[in-house]
């Protein structure tokens, strides 16, 4: 009883699934960058939100308030956290709009 022979792969396959494993995996890289820059942002915009209504309080003693460097950085997360709240607005405005002009 004779054995078939063990299919041989084609010349260069190896360079190919390597090239194609390559492209792959470069081609999830913005997809990735997004999902990061979307959960960071909406970090930074919680965290915003938090301070906002934190911060009408007001600090007991002169000494625990924030210095000026703490200010700046708390007026940059709320823009950060403003415009992240802008743009998810017009982005679910414009889907709303897109999905009645289908509907219609």
């Amino acid at each position: 009883m004779a054995q078939s022979p063990v299919p041989r792969a084609a010349p260069g396959s190896g360079r190919t699934r390597r090239i194609l494993r390559a492209v792959a995996v470069v081609s999830c890289v913005p997809y990735l960058a997004l999902k990061a820059a979307r959960a960071g942002s909406g970090g930074v915009a919680c965290w915003g939100g938090w301070l906002s209504p934190a911060s009408v309080a007001g600090p007991a003693d002169l000494a625990d308030r924030p210095t000026q460097l703490r200010h700046r950085a708390y007026a940059g997360r709320m823009l950060v956290g403003l415009l992240v709240a802008a743009i998810g607005v017009h982005r679910f405005a414009e889907r709303s709009a897109g999905a009645a002009r289908r509907s219609a």
